[in-house]
C-alpha cells in the first residue's frame, strides 16, 4: 500500500502537530535592582547556543572523537526601552555591578550574576516551554541605532549577556 502524501495530520482540526511560533516568547531576568522580576519587551533575539568542544584521538589509521568542554555562547537581545520604567536605566545599573564607571572597580560575581528565563508559549498561551539561564551578566548595553531628528522610532537597546549555563525545562 503506498504511503499517503498529504499534510492532513499537521495542525489538524482534531489536534496534533501545532507549530511553535517565533513570536510567542518572553524573557525574564530575576534579582535586578529596581525590578526583581523584570520581564523585558524584546524586539528580537536568537536563543543562546550551547556548543561542545571535541577532542580528536588519532589511533593507527583512524580518528575517534570524544566530548570535551561545554561552551555557552553570549546571548544577544534587542530590548525595547520605555520612559515610565527606564529599562535602559535598570540595565545600566546592572552593568555598573559588573564594572563601576565611577571607581573603575570590577564587582563580585555573586552580586552581578543573575538568573533568567526564556519562555516559549503555545498560540493560546496554555503551554509553556522554558529555558533557564544561569550566570547572566551584561557585557554591553547600548542603543542599537543612532538618535535622529528625522525619525520617531522607539529606542531599542542592543544587549549582550554572558551565559554560564542553560537548562531546558518542559521541552
Amino acid at each position: 500500500m503506498p504511503m499517503q502524501m498529504h499534510a492532513g495530520h499537521i495542525a489538524a482540526q482534531a489536534g496534533g502537530f501545532e507549530p511553535q511560533r517565533t513570536n510567542h516568547f518572553s524573557v525574564r531576568i530575576t534579582g535586578l535592582e529596581g525590578a526583581d522580576n523584570l520581564e523585558l519587551s524584546i524586539s528580537g533575539t536568537a536563543p543562546p547556543r550551547r556548543t561542545i568542544e571535541v577532542i580528536t584521538i588519532p589511533y593507527a589509521n583512524e580518528n575517534r572523537k570524544v566530548a570535551s568542554r561545554v561552551n555557552y555562547e553570549n546571548w544577544t537581545l534587542q530590548v525595547r526601552d520605555y520612559v515610565d520604567k527606564s529599562i535602559w536605566g535598570i540595565l545600566w545599573r546592572w552593568q555598573e555591578l559588573v564594572h563601576n564607571s565611577d571607581t573603575g572597580v570590577i564587582g563580585l560575581a555573586s552580586r552581578y550574576k543573575k538568573q533568567g528565563y526564556l519562555y516559549l508559549y503555545s498560540p493560546d498561551g496554555t503551554k509553556r516551554r522554558t529555558q533557564e539561564l544561569y550566570g547572566l551578566f551584561p557585557i554591553s548595553v547600548s542603543p542599537s541605532a543612532d538618535f535622529s531628528m528625522e525619525s520617531a522610532e522607539q529606542v531599542v537597546l542592543a544587549m549582550e549577556l554572558s551565559v554560564d549555563k542553560i537548562k531546558l525545562v518542559d521541552f
